[in-house]
């Protein structure tokens, strides 16, 4: 064979090897961006936002009647809005409307176990 036709085998060999490659790992980043909001968005991005408003409302007594307006508003946004924009970034390579209703899903699971479990089960917030 012509040495210069062996180098253009070896080429295409190695191109074939990165191809496999690529479209491996492609494969793995599409199967865990699958299930990756299916775990975040309605458990656990939602259960760290609750535990946070949840926590420093049990360190204050069960209310906010001490804090600035500005700054309990804040504070219940901020525990309210991070996980939501949150499961939006997770959700980011969805459709725009799939990327919408995983922010939603994720506000609407943490409004659930801020009512469910600190002010029911736990007796957290005002008396």
């Amino acid at each position: 064979m012509d040495p210069n036709w062996q180098v253009v085998e070896e080429a295409e060999a190695r191109l074939d090897a990165r191809g496999a490659e690529r479209r491996q790992r492609i494969a793995r980043r599409e199967r865990r961006r699958a299930w990756l909001p299916w775990v975040l968005c309605p458990l656990v991005l939602p259960a760290l936002g609750a535990a946070v408003l949840l926590v420093v409302l049990d360190a204050n007594g069960g209310d906010l009647r001490d804090w600035t307006t500005a700054r309990a508003v804040a504070l219940v946004a901020g525990c309210l809005a991070v996980p939501a924009l949150l499961a939006a970034v997770v959700a980011r390579h969805r459709p725009p409307a799939e990327t919408v209703a995983w922010a939603l899903v994720t506000l609407l699971a943490e409004g659930a176990m801020i009512v469910g479990v600190g002010f029911l089960a736990l007796g957290i917030g005002p008396d």
